[in-house]
């Protein structure tokens, strides 16, 4: 049991019943926020990997905390696996209400698998641990759907999410400048624009051919008044995925 996460009915990325979460706004500790999993046997698996859903939403406009995720074959020796910085695992934005995901929330997620060398997940006694960082205030963050399984297979599932960008704006709320980051996961025409409430074009960010991977642009809203905004992703004229916007 940890008593800074908790255990939350009726929200999840899966139409599952519930998930875990983690109350940002209630921890004031310096140390890391720790749970550990059961231990596994991936000794059968070919290139074993982790895979979960996660989100999360900041408190301010400069959130510093992130999760590490470490994994074990043997007691008490941890080895690094992925980090999530904060830009990713907040990019639900800024929420000064409790936030909770409802159904039309688009999860983030990540997979995970042993980078260095000879997978050492391909054992019999693997654990993982989840690592919480405590920098800065935060709101809260949930965690869903953890799947162990073949790299490949989780990864093919990651495929068929094909409108799933993990749109993030940093910072949000924004002033003179703001970061658009996502995930292109094939390549194609793209269009990253910004509208008003009246769904108006007041920045095209870009438009063009965008390769495959993770896509990153720097924008300038010095010229534009403080307000409510879309982002919003498009391809050949289909907008893919929009997040809201505060400039002030």
């Amino acid at each position: 049991q940890n008593p800074y996460w908790e255990r939350v009915e009726d929200v999840s990325s899966d139409g599952g019943n519930a998930s875990i979460m983690l109350n940002g706004k209630k921890l004031t500790s310096a140390f890391p926020i720790v749970f550990q999993s059961q231990a596994y046997d991936l000794s059968s698996l070919s290139n074993p990997a982790i895979k979960f859903d996660f989100i999360g939403a900041a408190s301010n406009s400069n959130p510093l905390n992130e999760m590490k995720i470490y994994y074990s074959k043997e007691c008490g020796i941890w080895k690094d696996l992925a980090t999530i910085p904060s830009v990713e695992l907040f990019y639900a934005g800024l929420y000064s209400s409790d936030f909770k995901p409802d159904d039309n929330t688009i999860w983030n997620d990540t997979l995970m698998f042993d980078h260095v060398g000879a997978n050492d997940l391909k054992s019999e006694n693997v654990r993982f641990k989840f690592e919480y960082t405590v920098a800065s205030f935060a709101n809260r963050l949930y965690i869903d759907n953890i799947r162990i399984g073949e790299e490949a297979d989780l990864m093919i599932e990651s495929n068929n999410t094909s409108n799933r960008f993990g749109l993030s704006l940093y910072p949000n709320p924004a002033t003179e400048k703001a970061n658009v980051i996502f995930n292109n996961n094939t390549k194609r025409n793209i269009e990253v624009k910004v509208f008003n409430i009246l769904r108006s074009e007041v920045i095209n960010v870009f438009s063009g051919n965008l390769d495959k991977g993770f896509q990153s642009f720097e924008m300038n809203l010095s010229s534009i008044d403080n307000g409510v905004y879309f982002l919003s992703i498009s391809s050949e004229g289909v907008i893919l995925e929009t997040t809201k916007m505060i400039i002030q």
